[in-house]
Order: structure tokens, then sequence, then C-alpha cells
């Protein structure tokens, strides 16, 4: 009996995974290359806001065109999110209302439908809605589905939200627009998420930020707006693309009359939708309308339950305040005293949202209640480095720059100095304070224009670089050098980083500082010189291997630019350990990495290896896929198994391995420089 089981179980699983083979290519929420890590916390709050919207569309009075189908977005990505929490019914009973409005001719409603199915072992059912996607594609209508899933795609991408995710709702949107040019509502959401992108706190906190690239994101979603404005029959969507031309005009400081002549013309088509008056409320406060504003946002705030408006209202009354100061301290103490219990009210509502906690922080600076406002920071910056893939950089760079001025006037308070333990001083805390600052600078300049850089940063670079006339230390000198470079000014880190060297060459952690800043200056070859002297002096072990690889593979492209043979040198002995026991490109059958001692350049052990680097130059598409690109792609599918590749948190622990190597092959495909170590062994 045991032994018929087991086979009926083994049958089940063979089953299951040959379906999975066929439902893995099936666009739904659950094939998203999901970025980032999504906290539980995270997906509750996104599922909050979505069911106020989902609430809302239901309760139009009168149907436009397109309300239905924002109403299904919302509630295929609902799906994904409570079957995430571990909702499966509620996930079902969603999906099946999504079916209904849709009369079972969604594609992507139908995807997420397999899905679920499939995850619930119901494989005949699986079968029925993977048999229904089929005959949607062979009909005539098959090219409007496409454009219909790539924009539902779009949107899931665009209201999970971080960088990268944003990145491809902007492809998509565009991919779903080349094929149906007349949907309003995808052109209102591109225009969001081409608005969005420009907000600093998207950009890569390890990138340098392209000014060019925020215009121009920022055109295309003004063009769309316009677009949407002009053009659209819902007079929802109008209002939306109205309030957001608004928003826009107060960022691009255009006239007052402007922005009000904007928000009228939003408010005339919609008065009650939170989304108009919040964007509404927001320009006006920004052209100093605050009585305007303020009326507004209170609308919007829903009787306190929107987090973002009530963070607004509290910014409304903390502006006020500001202006009543000079007529009467009475009433701007009233109107602080509003701002505050708002500003606490949005970090009960939003616990886990970074800038509720800045701006309450921020308010408390300001009141000199340095104490209390560092202790909202630190919750703040312990949540953000804890949280993978968090895109909250410009909130971050505040953050850090906040806590060390805090911390730096609470080094002058004598009551603070005196409450303090004994393993805590007060040059301790001057010392994090430096620290706070240069990670400040270090987000700060590589997602901020030079112009937002001399407003932001300007008292940081200040502080920090007082710190030349102190006694030199390793770590003062060390300071000076991330200062001078993230200010841009290349020489003077140099002659910093030469003088540490000079004076400290025999601290191990002294090079390593001095290896790095070498990288991060652009000088490969002086870090190269300096590893192979240390290396040769205190041995390789002695320094980070992670490291090691970057200084090596940075001078090798570098000379690489120059002559390929000084190149070769570096990498035939940095590949060399990734060797394998067998036939190791041989399509990538052999997982295992042996790991070979790595010789110096030049030894004979080096030249048994050879190197293969190729660069895809046919991706401008004018002469088609080459010879070339064709060989490139075929090297690029054996990567993941020689280096291996990081898998989309999406499918991480819920699919079969060979689900997650087809997503590996994927994702390296889209690479464009491959290096390959070959084997002296012809392969197969």
């Amino acid at each position: 009996m045991a032994r018929v089981q087991n086979t009926s179980v083994i049958e089940s699983s063979c089953l299951m995974d040959k379906m999975w083979n066929e439902l893995s290519t099936i666009p739904a929420v659950f094939t998203l290359k999901v970025p980032e890590y999504i906290s539980q916390e995270r997906m509750k709050g996104m599922k909050s806001r979505l069911e106020e919207e989902m609430d809302a569309l239901e309760k139009i009075p009168v149907k436009h065109e397109q309300d239905d189908e924002e109403l299904v977005q919302a509630l295929d990505l609902l799906t994904w999110l409570e079957y995430k929490i571990g909702s499966k019914q509620k996930a079902l009973e969603l999906n099946d209302k999504a079916l209904a409005l849709t009369n079972r001719q969604a594609a992507f409603s139908l995807g997420n439908c397999a899905h679920l199915m499939w995850c619930e072992g119901e494989m005949e059912q699986t079968r029925t809605c993977l048999d229904s996607l089929l005959r949607l594609n062979e009909n005539d209508s098959s090219k409007e589905n496409l454009a219909a899933v790539k924009a539902h795609q779009a949107y899931c991408y665009f209201r999970l939200g971080g960088r990268v995710s944003l990145l491809a709702a902007m492809d998509l949107f565009e991919e779903a627009l080349k094929i149906h040019p007349n949907s309003f509502l995808w052109r209102l959401q591109a225009g969001i998420v081409n608005r969005r992108f420009t907000h600093p706190n998207i950009q890569n906190t390890d990138t340098p930020f392209d000014a060019d690239t925020k215009k121009e994101s920022l055109n295309r979603a003004e063009n769309y707006f316009r677009r949407v404005a002009q053009g659209a029959p819902n007079p929802r969507l109008k209002a939306f693309a109205f309030s957001e031309l608004a928003w826009i005009a107060s960022i691009e400081k255009y006239s007052p009359d402007v922005v009000r002549n904007l928000c009228e013309k939003a408010l005339s088509l919609c008065s009650s939708d939170p989304y108009v008056l919040l964007h509404c409320g927001k320009s006006l406060k920004r052209i100093n309308d605050l009585p305007q504003a303020l009326t507004l946002l209170k609308k919007a705030s829903l009787n306190d339950t929107n987090p973002n408006a009530v963070a607004q209202v509290g910014s409304c009354f903390w502006f006020m305040a500001k202006n009543e100061l000079k007529r009467s301290r009475e009433t701007a103490e009233q109107y602080n005293h509003e701002a505050e219990k708002c500003y606490r009210k949005v970090v009960r509502l939003n616990p886990s949202d970074f800038s509720s906690h800045y701006s309450l922080a921020k308010f408390l600076i300001i009141q000199k209640r340095y104490e209390e406002a560092l202790f909202q920071l630190q919750k703040l910056l312990v949540s953000s480095i804890s949280s993978v893939g968090t895109s909250f950089a410009m909130t971050q760079m505040h953050a850090y720059q906040s806590a060390a001025f805090c911390q730096l006037q609470l080094c002058q308070d004598p009551h603070y100095v005196a409450s303090l333990s004994n393993t805590v001083s007060v040059s301790s805390l001057k010392k994090d304070a430096e620290v706070m600052l240069i990670k400040a600078l270090e987000i700060g300049f590589n997602i901020l224009t030079p112009g937002e850089r001399k407003k932001y940063l300007v008292h940081s670079i200040a502080y920090l670089q007082k710190l030349k006339n102190r006694n030199e230390t390793p770590q003062s000198i060390q300071v000076i050098c991330k200062v001078y470079h993230l200010a841009n000014e290349k020489e003077k880190s140099l002659q910093a980083l030469n003088k540490l060297l000079k004076q400290w060459s025999d601290n191990p952690n002294v090079i390593a500082f001095a290896l790095q800043n070498y990288l991060d200056l652009g000088s490969y070859e002086e870090a190269y010189a300096l590893l192979q002297m240390s290396s040769a002096r205190f041995g390789a072990d002695i320094f980070d291997e992670d490291l090691c690889r970057k200084v090596a593979l940075s001078a090798a492209w570098a000379r690489l630019l120059q002559i390929s043979t000084g190149a070769a040198r570096i990498f035939k002995a940095q590949f060399g350990r990734y060797r394998q026991q067998n036939h190791y490109l041989r399509e990538g059958q052999s997982a295992g990495h042996q790991a070979l001692s790595c010789e110096t350049d030049g030894s004979a052990e080096t030249e048994l290896l050879d190197v293969l680097i190729l660069y895809d130059d046919s991706r401008d598409g004018s002469k088609g896929e080459s010879n070339l690109s064709n060989i490139c792609r075929k090297l690029q599918q054996t990567m993941p198994k020689i280096f291996g590749l990081n898998v989309s948190y999406n499918v991480q622990g819920c699919c079969a391995g060979r689900l997650q190597v087809a997503v590996q092959l994927e994702e390296m495909a889209r690479a464009e420089l491959v290096l390959v170590v070959i084997d002296p062994e012809p392969m197969d």
C-alpha cells in the first residue's frame, strides 16, 4: 500500500512540475519579477490603500470608460497581496470577482486564476484556465489582449514601487500604448510612473544621478497628463490629469495663477475624490495659498484616515505657524500643536513609513527638541538599514544629516552629557555623527543635482572639512578623503589619500580603505599596484576577497580599453579560482565550483586558461541579430551556473528549481558584456 501511495505522490508531483513549465510563462502577478523583498507590514499597507481605492471605484454613481478596468487592476494586485499575506480564501474571492467583471476574457486575471489553482493543487482547474488563455491568444483580439496584459503588469509594478519596478512599468506602459494608443487610463498611469520616477527617494543610492534623465521623465509625464486632460471622455481621469499638472506646475515654479487655474479645472470635474483633493491641496500649499490648501487637504484626509493627506495637513499648520510667528506667538503655538498632532497621528496610522517618522523628527528639530527627534530618526534609520531594497533614498539622506545634527547639538547640552552612560562619551558621539554625515553625503551626491547638493549638503560638507584642522589621525584623514571625493575634488582627495598611506602604510585597515577609495576615484592602476605590493607584504588573505576581485577586474577593464594583453593576464589570474572539476561550460550542467589557488600575473599555471571577451553591438537593431549575438546569448545562458545569480523574490521559496534557472537565464540575457573562461579541452 505504501508503495502505491508513493507512486501516486510521485505521479502527482510530476504532473505539477510539467504543468508548472507551461504555467511559468503565463503573465500574472505571481510571475512578476519583484525586484526587492516586500515585508508583510508593507503588503498590508498596500492592501489597505487598494481596498480604499476599490471601494471608491465601486461607488462611482455613473461609470465611464475604463472605470471597471481600473477596478480589475486593483482586484488583480489585491489577489496576489491576499495570497502572499496568507488569506488564500480571500484571494480566490477577489479573483472570482475580477473574472466576473471581465466575463473571463481578461488574460491577466485568468493567469492569476491558473496560478491560484496550481498553488492549491487543483490541476484540472489549472488546465481549464490554461485552455481558456490559449483560446484568447488565438482569437482576433489577441493584439488587444497582449496590450492589456502589458498594461496590467505595468500597473502592478508601479503600485509595488521602487526604482527597478518603476523602470519596468515605464517600458511596459510604453509597449501597451504603442498597440492601443487611445487608452487614457494607461496614459494617465504612465504619466504618474514618470512623475514618481523623478523623486530623489526613488533614485539609486549607489550610482550617480542623471539630471537630464529626471528632466526627460518629468517632460514625458507632463505630456501624458496633457493628452489625458485634453482628450479623455472620463471626467474623473481628466480631473486626475489636471491635478497632476497642477502639482508639476508647482514643482517647476510656474506662476501661482497657472497652478490655481489647473486646480480649478480639476476640482470642477471631480471635487470629492481624495486623490484630486490631495494633489490640488499640495499644489496650493507650495504657492502659499494655505487656507484653501488646508480646506482641501482636510477633505482628502477622510476623517484623518488617509496618512498622506493627514501629513500634508500637518505641514499646512506648520507653515501657518511660521507665518504667524511675527504677529501672534500664541496663535503660532496653537498651529504648532495642531501640526504635531497630525505628525504623530501619521506615525500611528503608518508606522512602517520612513517619511512619517522623518516629518515628525523634522518638526521636533525646529522646536529644538533634539532628543525626541533623535529617537524618531534612529527608529527610521534602523528600519531603513534592515529593509532590503527600500526606495527612500532622499529621506535616508535627510535622516542621516538630521540625526548627526541632533547628536552634535546634544553634545553641547550639559544635562544630556551628564546623563550619558560610562560606555558613551562626547567624543564617541561626535565620531558617530561624522560617520552619519559621510553617509548622507554618499547618498546625496548620487541622487541630487549639483544645485540640490548646494542646497541640501552645504552645512555637512562645511562641518566635515573643518576636521582637517584637528590633530591628524587615520580616522580624520579618511574623513577628509571622503569629503573631498564627494565634493568632486579628486586631486585633493588623492593628496589626502597619499598622506594617509605615507604615514600609516603598515596598517592593513588603512590600506583596505585606500584600495576602496582608489576604486571610487577611478584610479584603478594605483589600486592594483597597491594591492599587489600589500599582498606580497602581508599576504593576500588579509584583505576582503570581494574587494580584491573588484580591484583586479577594474584594473583589467582599464587596461582592456588600452591593450587587451595587459588585461588578459589579470583576467586569467582572477578567474582561475572559478574553474570547475569537469566541462563547466557544457550547457551549465555542472553546478559545483572547485576552489583553485589563484597564481600571480604571468605564472605558468594561469596560462592553462584562456579568456574570451565578447561585446554584443547588434542591439541597435539596424542589422538584425548577428552570429555574434547568437554566440553571446548562448554564453550568457551558461553564466548563472558558473557564477550564480540572485532570483526574483517573487519566485523564491515557492517554485521548482527549474523555474529559478529559467528566471536566471532570462536575467542574464540582459547583460551586454560577457567575460568567460574557456576550458583548454574542447566542449561537447
